[in-house]
């Protein structure tokens, strides 16, 4: 089966079809997605519709996109949209997502992402995996009390 997106005006996924494979076969059996993108805006009597193919196993433009994802034909590829929220997280091509501009301290401690700073600080609630709990495996503390607790 081939999947295909359909983008918005912004170049945003706002619908995933999959088509038979048949339908993007040409008369030597090669794949051609621009028979799949014709088929589909023959099919929805949409020719100005922007279909783009995507790859369920991420064979090709970087991942297998999502609804509400960007497609950058610039590198011919779909992303994650950069959260709101964190303005400065830049892309990591290896994790495909989005993260902070810095990586965390590993000091110890837990840490959260401060968007105003831009920095690391340290988590309100401190966790630690080595300690079983109700099914998270993980206790948590008060930074100001030695006592341990299960979070809800």
């Amino acid at each position: 089966m081939a999947h295909f997106v359909k983008l918005d005006d912004d170049n945003i996924v706002v619908e995933k079809v999959v088509v038979n494979n048949d339908v993007i076969l040409d008369g030597n059996g090669d794949e051609q997605e621009s028979l799949g993108i014709q088929f589909l805006k023959d099919l929805y009597n949409d020719q100005s519709a922007n279909w783009v193919q995507t790859s369920y196993n991420n064979n090709f433009r970087h991942k297998f996109a999502d609804i509400q994802d960007k497609y950058h034909a610039d590198v011919d590829q779909f992303r994650q949209q950069k959260p709101v929220d964190n303005p400065s997280f830049v892309y990591n091509e290896e994790k495909k997502c989005y993260v902070p501009p810095v990586d965390p301290p590993q000091d110890g401690p837990s840490y959260v992402w401060d968007e105003a700073s831009t920095s690391w600080v340290l988590a309100d609630i401190q966790t630690h995996a080595d300690h079983l709990d109700k099914g998270t495996n993980t206790k948590a503390f008060d930074p100001n009390s030695s006592d341990l607790y299960f979070p809800d």
